[in-house]
């Protein structure tokens, strides 16, 4: 029997992980030390305090039921808005907690797209944002965001055909791959034209706690009239350093709230209860909270090494605001950044990720998150500048 693929699945390309682990496999077997720039998963650890909470509420032998909907979580969601955003969401009809901001974010476009609709997207932007199209059997279109542009959309490179059939467009900032990020105004500007031209924001917001250098990213909900045309998303993976537990929720119009929970409960019946309990604490613990803000301090201490020691050597970086990457544009004498990076791994073991993975225009550059202790990233770009000059 001959198994293949669905049609809305046969035209998908292999993911970027696959091949970079035949690299990865053929230099430790030429005995490269590995330094991993590539996977952008938290290196730091939980506060111990939600790590001794947990192993208490997993004891709670009352919690290993279906775990719909804890209230306390969505309390807390609500009133962690009105202190971090001033914005008020309605625990009841306004918030639903996701497996991860992924499972949300897969399943919101099945639930919203017809098959003539199309979801808008960045490019470059998050691998998964390409997929959802075909998860929803809908199109899909890569809008572009360019350096040039400080990586802000350009609405007029949406050609109006595209606007004709478009039903919901992502947007993500501070953003992955990018770390670009936006101010009140860009988002302003963003929610009038959907508005315009009747279109749904998802509006990705997962990085907003992890900034840098007094930049506070805001909302979408600070700008009026968002709730009417949006939802946002977060995710205690980065933030909390918790990205094995599973957690993430969706804000905003209660209509779109309503649509996605409808899908979900015919799906999954929730997260694990000692999870939730775990994010409502952490969402409201001032030791947590300041326990985040450390976290942060460290990634700002590897933003700095990284790019002050590429910029000595020559690399045009930006100093970025938010996240926990560096998306550097490669020098012009290096033609294809997928055999780049392949090179790199053979002859450095150090690890990053090719711009073409999050999209077309990626194309001339790699990204490198920050997941490792000072010393080792340190030598990871050591190694990637040595290998630079090696190849002029």
């Amino acid at each position: 029997m001959d198994i293949k693929p669905s049609d809305k699945f046969s035209g998908q390309k292999e993911g970027i992980w696959k091949r970079l682990n035949l690299f990865i496999s053929e230099a430790k077997s030429k005995g490269r030390d590995i330094i991993n720039l590539g996977i952008g998963c938290p290196d730091q650890k939980p506060a111990p305090v939600l790590v001794n909470m947990l192993s208490e509420l997993v004891k709670d032998t009352s919690l290993y039921g279906y775990p719909f909907s804890e209230k306390e979580l969505h309390i807390e969601i609500s009133n962690w808005y009105k202190r971090r955003f001033n914005v008020t969401i309605d625990p009841e009809t306004e918030i639903i907690h996701t497996i991860g901001a992924q499972e949300g974010l897969t399943n919101l476009p099945v639930a919203l797209l017809n098959t003539d609709e199309i979801l808008l997207y960045p490019d470059p932007g998050y691998p998964l944002y390409g997929y959802l199209p075909a998860f929803a059997s809908a199109r899909g279109f890569g809008y572009p965001l360019e350096e040039k542009n400080n990586f802000q959309i350009d609405f007029g490179r949406i050609p109006k055909e595209v606007l004709k059939k478009s039903k919901a467009i992502i947007v993500n900032y501070p953003s992955n791959p990018l770390a670009a990020t936006i101010e009140k105004d860009g988002l302003s500007e963003i929610v009038r034209f959907a508005k315009q031209h009747n279109i749904i924001v998802i509006y990705d917001n997962t990085y907003c706690e992890i900034a840098f250098d007094g930049y506070r990213p805001p909302s979408i909900f600070e700008i009026e009239g968002a709730k009417d045309i949006a939802v946002e998303l977060h995710s205690f993976s980065k933030t909390y350093n918790l990205p094995g537990i599973r957690l993430g929720f969706f804000a905003g119009k209660r209509e779109i709230i309503r649509i996605l929970s409808d899908v979900k409960s015919n799906i999954d019946f929730g997260v694990f209860k000692p999870f939730q309990r775990l994010g409502a604490y952490a969402l409201k613990s001032e030791e947590v909270q300041n326990y985040v803000k450390s976290t942060v301090e460290t990634y700002r201490r590897r933003r700095d090494i990284v790019v002050e020691k590429l910029n000595r050597c020559g690399w045009k970086i930006n100093r970025p605001k938010a996240t926990f990457y560096i998306f550097a544009k490669l020098p012009e004498f290096i033609r294809d950044e997928e055999e780049f990076v392949r090179s790199l791994v053979l002859n450095t073991g150090v690890v990053v990720l090719p711009g073409t993975a999050f999209g077309e225009n990626g194309k001339g550059y790699i990204r490198m998150a920050l997941v490792h202790r000072e010393e080792v990233i340190s030598e990871a770009i050591d190694r990637i500048n040595n290998f630079i000059k090696n190849c002029t």
